[in-house]
Order: C-alpha cells, then structure tokens, then sequence
C-alpha cells in the first residue's frame, strides 16, 4: 500500500510540474495610456516600442480614451522615452 501511495504522489507531483513548465511564455506586453499635462487622453498618438537587440520596431496608435497595447513583443531591454 504504500508504495502504491508513493508512485501516486509522484505522478501528481510530475503533473503539477509539467502544468508550471507549459505556462511559460516566450513572448511580452505593453499596455498603457496617454495623457496631456492635464492628465486629458490623447487620441491618435502614436506609441512605438523598439527592440534595440533586433532592430525590430513595433508601433500602434491610441484609441479614443488614450489607451494602447502592443502584444508578442520578444523580450530585451528597454529604453523609455517621452
């Protein structure tokens, strides 16, 4: 019996492993907003985010309340400009 209890326990633990293991993810974010110095949205800005490893440059504008997301950006440093 109790070996029997000891492959189970592993089983569940290799499962669990397993679980954290796939819920990696290779790729990254930005979401945010714009604002005026008033803190006011600012429609239509342009946002770009710039790999400076790769060179790759991604760019989106913002929506009507300010807000923009970039997705399935490669990870690197970052440099924030205004």
């Amino acid at each position: 019996m109790r070996v029997h209890t000891m492959k189970w326990l592993l089983m569940l633990v290799l499962l669990c492993a397993a679980g954290t293991t796939a819920a990696q993810e290779r790729f990254g974010g930005i979401a945010g907003s714009v604002t005026d110095q008033q803190q006011g949205a600012l429609p239509g800005a342009t946002v770009t985010a710039t790999n400076n490893q790769t060179g790759a440059v991604r760019t989106t504008v913002t929506g009507s309340d300010g807000r923009f997301q970039l997705t399935d950006l490669e990870p690197g440093r970052s440099v924030c400009r205004e």
